[in-house]
């Protein structure tokens, strides 16, 4: 071999070895591209500014705030008519209660000189039952 020879495989052997090297990562993910590449395709990356981030949060913050109102515009029509109806059932007690006092009144308000004296012993022993419960 004349020193020819021995230079072209020199080079050869080179060009094997940058290959080699080139093929191989130091990373434990070899198929991570690095954006610090030199004639890299993908624009290098970068970490988000204050701004970014900032707006990012808004939208985030206004999501939020969103699906609260949301749940809180169900929960209000779920408990609306929970407490009309609650409202309404009070009233109807109340009505009730002012007509048996309006006929508890009326029992003690009745004439009892049709009566014969049982049923006056039984109507004196019902007002007094009253005029107790109702404090007259």
């Amino acid at each position: 071999m004349n020193i020819n020879e021995w230079e072209h495989q020199l080079q050869l052997l080179q060009k094997e070895q940058r290959l080699l090297l080139v093929g191989h990562s130091s990373s434990p993910n070899p198929e991570t591209p690095s954006s610090y590449e030199f004639n890299s395709t993908s624009p290098m990356e970068r970490p988000m500014g204050q701004k970014a981030t900032k707006r990012k949060a808004k939208v985030n913050a206004n999501a939020t705030e969103t699906s609260s109102k949301v749940v809180h515009d169900t929960m209000y029509k779920r408990v609306a008519p929970m407490e009309k109806l609650a409202h309404l059932k009070e009233e109807e007690n109340i009505l009730k209660m002012e007509e048996i006092e309006f006929k508890a009144f009326q029992v003690i308000m009745s004439d009892t000189s049709t009566m014969n004296e049982s049923q006056r012993q039984v109507h004196e022993k019902y007002c007094n039952k009253l005029k107790e419960k109702y404090g007259l």
